[in-house]
């Protein structure tokens, strides 16, 4: 019982001299540092720049799509025949016949997709990046952007040889 006592006197008094102890300067500051400190606006940045890239690329290629699929049915001989088919019909046969009618469908089927891309992409804008760090350094975030801004964006670019 008396060793017990005088050993856990002995862990009380180290851990209250080790507490009063001045750390030393120099050791750790002269230290070079190892991992840079994440930057939010360079990370705001690398996102804007990765969402206008999809932009490019996703619109580019719907984009070439349509124009494909308009080339290719405007490249079709019309089908023959008595007014049948897609045409619309008048008393003097159809106003639209075959790939007239194929050009009219997918230019009305691909026009509003173009768009409807344009639109869900509109926001990644160079000006909308400004206005995204000019908030952020007031401190108004948002949670849109809190959900969008992973930890890959953080990372620090491969350096460049």
């Amino acid at each position: 019982m008396r060793y017990l006592l005088l050993i856990l006197r002995l862990l009380l008094a180290t851990s209250s001299a080790e507490a009063q102890r001045i750390p030393t300067p120099g050791l750790r500051d002269s230290l070079p540092t190892t991992q840079p400190v994440p930057d939010t606006a360079a990370a705001i940045h690398r996102l804007f720049a990765a969402k206008r890239k999809r932009q490019v690329i996703v619109g580019g290629t719907t984009f070439g799509v349509a124009v494909g699929a308009v080339v290719a049915t405007s490249n079709q001989q019309p089908s023959g025949g008595s007014g049948g088919g897609f045409g619309i019909l008048t008393n003097t046969g159809p106003i639209l016949d075959g790939p007239g009618m194929a050009v009219l469908a997918v230019g009305v089927i691909a026009l509003p997709v173009v768009l409807l891309e344009a639109v869900l992409f509109g926001g990644w804008s160079k000006k909308q990046e400004q206005l995204t760090i000019d908030g952020w350094q007031q401190h108004k975030e948002s949670q849109f952007l809190k959900r969008r801004l992973k930890s890959k964006y953080f990372a620090a670019p491969p350096p460049t040889e």
